[in-house]
């Protein structure tokens, strides 16, 4: 039979099933803000996981993702804010960021507790989890002119202990392909 998960105002604009087959979790469009939320597969409560999430070319790009369910379907990576703060004022003579005060986020897949920071970095363009589901594994931005920008691949556990960079050093002018 068929289920309706979710109700209210606005659309579902992308949503991904947990590897176990138990969790949906989905973009919902709410006014001016994208929201994230899980729902069990069955049917049961919605809950929001995140406030804030980018809109439009985020969602539908290859080349910045807007979350990831881990491999052990226990929690959830997004790129965003956990609540509705400010969008902080660019300052002036500094380099431009796309999506100022968002950043790399953590969160139980139920919403048992709250998110947790994993880089506070409005560059980073794609993520995911480590096989074990232990480590966030992320690509960002460096540098502040088009000259000195390069890509940087990362590792942080869940931990605590402070991000690894995985590449090697690299040549100026040279950066980290992703797909």
């Amino acid at each position: 039979a068929i289920r309706k998960l979710t109700s209210g105002p606005g659309g579902v604009s992308k949503f991904e099933i947990s590897a176990d087959g138990q969790w949906i979790v989905f973009l919902k469009s709410e006014g001016s803000t994208m929201s994230l939320y899980s729902v069990p597969t069955m049917g049961g409560t919605v809950t929001k996981l995140a406030e804030s999430l980018p809109w439009g070319d985020a969602q539908t790009s290859s080349w910045r993702r807007v979350f990831a369910i881990s491999p052990d379907s226990q929690s959830v990576l997004y790129f965003g804010r956990p609540d509705p703060t400010p969008t902080p004022t660019p300052v002036p003579g500094q380099p431009y960021v796309r999506y100022p005060g968002m950043g790399l986020y953590h969160v139980p897949i139920d919403g048992s507790s709250g998110s947790t920071v994993v880089a506070d970095d409005p560059r980073v363009h794609t993520f995911g989890f480590s096989a074990d589901s232990l480590y966030a594994v992320y690509v960002t931005g460096t540098g502040t002119d088009n000259d000195t920008y390069r890509f940087e691949l990362y590792s942080r556990s869940f931990t605590g202990a402070p991000a690894q960079r995985l590449n090697i050093d690299l040549p100026t002018g040279k950066s980290v392909v992703f797909d």
